[in-house]
């Protein structure tokens, strides 16, 4: 259930401990998850450079020619405007692609879930995972 009240701090350790809960549930039940992002993860970037391309290439060398004169001023300041925000758009999707986006072994997570834990909001949580475990057959513990 969602925090009612005490503010964006609070609501952002619950949105950490969901985070959280719906990872385990992926890491625990779908193995097959991590290794399909292994293998598709680059083809699905190759594909996302080329779509953001392929809309710099139309707008700037198919449609802008049809709205104004070729090789006028306004043409050339509607280039340099379109080639600041594709280098801008380009830029940050290899920043999107290449940043680390954190684990749960980072120090600011477990930072958050031990504030999540002294406010109580992981007990329910840690209770439904003991009972998951002494539910599970031996093999799979």
């Amino acid at each position: 259930m969602a925090p009612t009240g005490g503010g964006a701090g609070r609501v952002a350790l619950w949105l950490a401990t969901q985070f959280d809960r719906m990872l385990d549930f992926c890491l625990e039940h779908c193995k097959c998850c991590e290794s399909m992002m292994l293998y598709m993860g680059a083809p699905l970037v190759v594909f996302g450079v080329l779509l953001i391309v392929s809309v710099i290439k139309i707008g700037m060398y198919d449609v802008l020619p049809l709205v104004v004169t070729p090789y006028s001023f306004v043409h050339w300041v509607h280039i340099m405007w379109a080639m600041l925000l594709s280098v801008n758009v380009l830029w940050n999707y290899y920043m999107g692609v290449f940043t680390d986006p954190g684990s749960q072994y980072s120090d600011h997570y477990k930072r958050l879930c031990k504030e999540a834990r002294e406010m109580g909001l992981l007990q329910e949580e840690q209770d439904q995972r003991q009972q998951q475990q002494q539910q599970q057959p031996k093999c799979l513990q």
